[in-house]
């Protein structure tokens, strides 16, 4: 059976209607790095940079290219880049434009000189090979600190000896300690490079204060602004999970952190069980199975409320110190339970409260994001943990059902087919909440 030909598919149809449409509309462009696959495959992500004063109408652009090849915007951050999430099904691709080379507002290379040297490659176009070595050398240093092992072997041949004028480390570090620099790639001393990036952050610094300060300052001042933005609109997302015990809730996560990937790296996420942990209180039952949730008689009114305002402001400084700061990362965070299992299950926490009082708990705690009902059957629960009897989980089933229906964010799912599955039923309805988000969140973009 002849295989269909990958030059065909959505993902080149995507990325080549892009390529076309910014050299249509006279907008210079270049792929940065990992190039090798396009248009056909990708790999984390897709870094191109696009002439600094049209970066709106290449966004525009790729938009729309992405919705003739049946692709969704579903996120948007500002990092350094613009980062654009599109999505088809539950394939996930994530774009990141640059409309400047900058580290923390900082000028690295002068984005329009490497734009002037690119050159085609197939049906795009990449950087000069020298100016490519250079933008991995200095993105890598200055960002995270690490020289990625497979773009060694390039800034090596490239930057080992001065031959770009003008010579962009230099420009950067000045004369000494970019030729320190040289010295260490020609001996290949990258450990040495890497244990080095607090210096030549700070020499970076250093040089535009002192040699372009209204330009340092204004990048400076607009990267503050640009963090505020994103403080009030954070790209991550927040997702919890509730059910009885037994509906599958730890391995669902696991999946969805997996699903989710191609959106929300895993390296910045967080898994949050039942609540973030705030203060220093050891906690000797941590990380051990519950097997008889409702073992222990309920405490006192007073020693309950004393409890449950322990956690309540556990809850809302965790929210903020933990959960918005992975969301302002742009990560995922799946938490199981949250706060709303106080709702269901005082007793599995020994409480006993009016509701009126758990009520204004959670409206002091809030609810940071999308919460899935995971429902079971009674029968297939008692199979999975049998901790409960019947008459509860029952009970518990249709205290959750009523509480899915009281709050908005929350939504009922089919828990009872295999984890994988419940997980790529979630990942629809994420991909779909997270793409009205981006709509909501939208600014009018005209693109010069």
């Amino acid at each position: 059976m002849p295989q269909p030909d990958p030059r065909s598919s959505p993902l080149a149809e995507f990325l080549e209607g892009a390529f076309q449409d910014w050299e249509a509309h006279e907008v210079r462009y270049l792929v940065l790095r990992n190039y090798d696959g396009l248009p056909t495959r990708v790999g984390n992500d897709v870094d191109i940079l696009v002439e600094p004063a049209l970066l709106g109408r290449a966004e525009a652009l790729l938009i729309a290219s992405a919705r003739r090849a049946g692709y969704r915007l579903h996120n948007r951050g500002e990092f350094g880049p613009t980062c654009l999430y599109f999505s088809r099904g539950r394939e996930q691709v994530q774009i990141d434009l640059f409309g400047a080379l900058r580290w923390r507002g900082l000028r690295l290379v002068d984005a329009d000189r490497v734009l002037a040297g690119r050159r085609r490659c197939k049906t795009f176009f990449v950087p000069d090979a020298s100016d490519e070595a250079t933008l991995n050398l200095l993105t890598g240093l200055l960002y995270s600190g690490k020289i990625k092992t497979r773009y060694r072997e390039g800034i090596l041949a490239q930057l080992a000896t001065r031959q770009a004028v003008p010579d962009p480390l230099r420009d950067a570090f000045g004369a000494r300690a970019a030729d320190a620099l040289r010295a260490l790639i020609v001996r290949e001393q990258w450990d040495a490079i890497e244990a080095s990036a607090p210096v030549f952050r700070r020499r970076l610094i250093t040089r535009r204060l002192a040699f372009e300060p209204i330009q340092a300052l204004s990048g400076l001042a607009s990267d503050v602004r640009r963090l505020w933005k994103r403080f009030g609109s954070p790209p991550g997302l927040a997702v919890i999970l509730i059910g009885p015990d037994g509906c599958g809730k730890s391995t669902v996560a696991e999946s969805l952190v997996k699903d989710l990937a191609g959106t929300f790296s895993p390296d910045k996420g967080r898994y949050v069980h039942w609540k973030p942990r705030v203060l220093p209180i050891r906690r000797t039952n941590d990380g051990v199975p519950v097997v008889d949730p409702h073992g222990q008689p309920p405490r006192g009114v007073l020693a309950s409320a004393a409890y449950f305002t322990a956690h309540v402001f556990e809850f809302v400084v965790g929210a903020w110190t933990q959960i918005r700061p992975t969301r302002f990362r742009g990560g995922l965070v799946v938490a199981d339970r949250y706060f709303l299992d106080f709702y269901v299950d005082p007793a599995r926490y020994r409480l006993r409260l009016p509701i009126w009082m758990i009520r204004a708990g959670g409206r002091l705690v809030g609810v940071p994001g999308p919460v899935f009902y995971l429902d079971v059957p009674g029968a297939m629960l008692a199979r999975r943990k049998g901790e409960l009897g019947p008459d509860e989980t029952e009970r518990q089933r249709a205290a959750f059902e009523r509480l899915v229906a009281r709050v908005p964010q929350a939504q009922m799912i089919d828990g009872s087919p295999a984890p994988s599955h419940v997980a790529s039923a979630i990942v629809d309805r994420v991909l779909d909440h997270l793409t009205e988000r981006a709509a909501a969140r939208a600014e009018p973009r005209t693109g010069r």
